[in-house]
């Protein structure tokens, strides 16, 4: 059995797990994202509305948990991986997809914020332009509800593992 949190309107993956042999149920927080990801898989799988940082499913009840582009967007890094480990099975396998904050592109471009180098500045001047995304400038991350307030590097993504009961890292 696998999850995809975050599954979007038009989650491809749930189709290619499906297509895997694998039960799959697809996670939104969206309701009108909830709807289309519904209509895209056809059956194939169950999309139900949750959130990260509470999944609604059971405990130890999958093998495999998806996170692309979701925990860079997320309130509680921390809880939302206590959740998926709370979820997955004994040696399930949690594979993330998220921000990088020491990637480099020689003109700057990080395709979250339109202010380039934006993943190299430190953290108070990132939360001073989030605040400004949020409460006046809108375009300044591409008029996202819910820019990405979480920039990690490796280490980071382990620390925080760790702490929600992770033990092996790739």
């Amino acid at each position: 059995s696998a999850v995809v949190i975050g599954c979007g309107p038009e989650p491809e993956v749930i189709r290619n797990l499906a297509a895997s042999g694998f039960q799959v149920v697809g996670i939104e927080a969206v309701d009108e994202s909830v709807q289309k990801a519904r209509s895209f898989i056809d059956d194939l799988a169950m999309v139900l509305q949750g959130v990260a940082n509470a999944i609604p499913l059971p405990s130890s009840s999958q093998s495999l948990v998806l996170m692309e582009n979701v925990l860079e967007h997320v309130d509680s890094v921390s809880r939302c991986l206590e959740e998926a480990y709370r979820i997955l099975k004994p040696r399930g396998v949690l594979f993330i997809r998220t921000t990088n904050r020491f990637r480099f592109s020689i003109t700057g471009l990080n395709w979250e914020f339109t202010t380039r180098f934006f993943n190299w500045f430190p953290r108070i001047v990132k939360e001073s332009y989030i605040f400004a995304q949020l409460h006046y400038r809108p375009e300044l991350a591409y008029y996202s509800p819910r820019p990405a307030v979480h920039w990690f590097s490796f280490p980071d993504l382990c620390e925080a593992g760790r702490q929600a009961g992770f033990a092996q890292f790739y």
